[in-house]
């Protein structure tokens, strides 16, 4: 709308510090009886059937970081179809050297019969119970106890390899549970790789290199790498207090009191094998120093074969899940507003994650940016809507009305009356606390309405009046670059309580409370748009800076339009003249009103937001009336010369304009006012 021409003039210049966020305030605590949902998609359907039915996906991974193992692809399989915005969904998840990134494909269909779902299921959790417990002691009786089709959280995580072009489950891995010495030795007992001695017998050495192993002895677990062929029993080791002494003299002494015998083979290799530990994804997993040598004798194997990379991918995939489940929370929180929403609204579903994640989960993003741009918004919906239902009421008791319908108090007990508080993530992610799949004590989502439900109601105006005896309509119309429908608006917007004909029985108030929350909700979306990304901080100093009363009193002065106020107060009338003086003496006119030294008249202000109300009801309260969009500045630099093209169309006219400065940011400076200057010319509102 027009009357935005006038104060964006004296919003914040374009330079801009970040400053460290401002300080959480206190806030209403939520209600402690209020349900944790899980995504539906990830729950059980219902016993397992002889032939049961997933839809798998592909989960690409790839390690934007140096490391020296590779992560390997992994396939989820779900038994009912994710509901996503598009065909693939990307996720960017942060480590200490870098990123990864996992992008999620539907593959299709696939059935697995119940000896391959429970295999799958045996899989996960042991690879899982011993990712997190970093022991093997419980995990015999942890697959023993297994049972199918009784888990609350029913979902397969396994690896994947890809057979031609197409991907496919890693069955051998999978396997790799069913893992026993017996059966070890059937099926390499023709294998020329030659066999080895290990805590629980022999075993072909092609089988150990690639293995999950625990040491009885201290009850650790550690996956194998490989053979250290330079290394046997009777190699030196190196303590740390200088001394050296064999590795089978030191496993002797320091196990003796175990009475553990260290019979080791004079002519086998030691085993390099890499502790297991659990990290959080946000911590690279494990140090490159975190190897260490082992005898085979005093290895128990678990699980074969099972490539240490396999092992080392599957660290991700809590984080990798927490963050799918989150996604779909968002989107069936999205799917909740929509389906009662009187419009549908592209939402990105990361925008509605990034508005239910607090800032104390320590991710790349938090709702504090949308908050503070929510809370403009539902100050300027409440306004509205208060302005259109109580046309009798003074500004006064529509301010009270509007500070109890959007306090904290009242948004928390409707948040809570509708279960938001099962939707928000305000912990960080602790790998510790991830269910694996297969456990239970869940809440699954169950859906609710809420809507917000704001009825167009006709404002009927409470006097009719002849505009233009009393303002010059034709001027301010074409200052203002609105035509009004009911020019009578116009003359209540100009209109100071002491104003007193009977023919206007009002004055500009009620626009003025209507205004405030529109010029307070549009600037704010501004900076929003202008700087993505911006701190809660910086944009509320951006927004304070820019919506008050002397940078509004500042745009009325430049714009003459304290000529057309109609009072009856000498005071006022004095206060005025004063403040126009001061402002062609003091250059005010080059300032932004937020950098001057006294007070500007209140009433200045006041009826810049009184003239936005008046354009947005006779606009019957449609904010949107121009539809322009700008593209992106096109940038070149030559000779130390930066050329920028800035270009905006709108309602199917292109206006552009390319300027040149030795600065890039003065050049777009240039630039942008001239298309700028070229759509006031075209009578275009921005």
């Amino acid at each position: 709308m027009g009357i935005l021409n006038l104060v964006q003039d004296n919003l914040v210049p374009d330079i801009v510090v970040e400053e460290d966020d401002v300080e959480e305030t206190g806030k209403e605590p939520y209600n402690d009886d209020q349900p944790i949902f899980f995504p539906p998609e990830l729950v059980t359907q219902g016993l397992q059937e002889s032939l049961t039915k997933y839809y798998y996906y592909l989960m690409e991974l790839k390690q934007n970081f140096d490391y020296e193992f590779p992560v390997h692809n992994i396939m989820l399989l779900l038994r009912s179809q994710l509901e996503m915005d598009e065909k693939s969904v990307g996720i960017e998840l942060e480590v200490d050297r870098g990123t990864l990134t996992v992008n999620m494909e539907y593959i299709g269909p696939i059935s697995l019969n119940s000896d391959q779902v429970n295999l799958c299921r045996r899989f996960q959790i042991a690879l899982f119970r011993v990712r997190m417990d970093r022991k093997a002691e419980n995990l015999t009786e942890v697959l023993c106890d297994l049972t199918s089709g009784n888990s609350d959280i029913d979902y397969l995580v396994l690896p994947s390899n890809y057979a031609g072009q197409n991907p496919a489950i890693d069955w051998l891995s999978v396997s790799s549970v069913l893992f026993s010495y017996q059966k070890g030795w059937n099926y390499h007992k023709n294998c020329n790789a030659g066999m080895i001695q290990t805590k629980s017998g022999l075993l072909c050495t092609c089988m150990i290199q690639t293995s999950l192993v625990s040491t009885p002895h201290n009850g650790h677990v550690y996956i194998t790498n490989g053979f250290l062929n330079h290394l046997n029993a009777n190699s030196l080791l190196s303590l740390r207090d200088g001394s050296e002494m064999t590795y089978k003299e030191y496993y002797g002494q320091r196990y003796e009191d175990r009475k553990i015998k260290a019979c080791f083979h004079l002519s086998s290799c030691l085993l390099e094998n890499r502790k297991i530990a659990i990290d959080n994804l946000f911590r690279m997993p494990e140090s490159s120093n975190a190897f260490v040598e082992l005898p085979p004798e005093l290895c128990d194997v678990l699980m074969s074969p099972i490539s240490i990379s396999t092992f080392y991918s599957f660290t991700f995939v809590p984080s990798i899940m927490q963050r799918i489940e989150s996604l779909l929370l968002a989107t069936s929180l999205k799917k909740m507003h929509l389906d009662h929403a009187m419009q549908n609204v592209a939402i990105p579903t990361m925008k509605v994650l990034e508005a239910i994640t607090t800032k104390k989960c320590l991710e790349s993003f938090h709702l504090e940016s949308l908050e503070t741009l929510g809370n403009s918004f539902l100050k300027y919906t409440v306004c509205q809507e208060l302005f259109k239902r109580h046309q009798n009421h003074h500004e006064g008791l529509l301010s009270i009305k509007k500070d109890k319908i959007i306090s904290n108090t009242n948004l928390c007990t409707l948040g809570c009356d509708k279960k938001l508080s099962g939707f928000i993530c305000d912990e960080p992610f602790d790998p510790k606390n991830w269910m694996i799949p297969g456990c239970s004590g869940i809440y699954t989502f169950n859906e609710e309405t809420l809507c917000v439900d704001f009825t167009n109601i006709l404002y009927e105006r409470q006097f009719k009046v002849q505009a233009e005896e009393l303002v010059n309509v034709r001027y301010l119309e074409s200052l203002l670059n609105h035509s009004f429908q009911d020019s009578s608006l116009l003359v209540e917007a100009l209109t100071h309580g002491s104003y007193m004909l009977p023919e206007i029985p009002g004055c500009y108030q009620r626009l003025e409370f209507l205004g405030d929350s529109i010029l307070d909700y549009l600037i704010t979306l501004h900076f929003c748009y202008k700087y993505p990304g911006i701190s809660p901080g910086l944009l509320n100093d951006l927004r304070s800076a820019s919506v008050n009363n002397n940078c509004y009193a500042l745009s009325a002065v430049k714009s003459k339009l304290h000529k057309f106020i109609l009072h009856g107060s000498q005071k006022l009338y004095k206060d005025i003249k004063e403040t126009v003086k001061s402002f062609r003496e003091s250059l005010l006119e080059y300032t932004f009103g937020w950098e001057s030294e006294k007070s500007f008249p209140k009433v200045l202000g006041d009826v810049i937001e009184s003239l936005a109300g008046a354009i947005f009801v006779d606009l019957g309260y449609n904010k949107k009336v121009e539809h322009y969009e700008q593209r992106k500045p096109a940038v070149s630099l030559d000779n130390g010369v930066y050329s920028i093209t800035i270009e905006v169309e709108a309602n199917g006219r292109v206006f552009k304009h390319t300027s040149t400065a030795s600065d890039e940011k003065m050049a777009k400076e240039l630039a942008s006012k001239e298309v700028l200057k070229s759509l006031k010319e075209a009578n275009f509102s921005l």
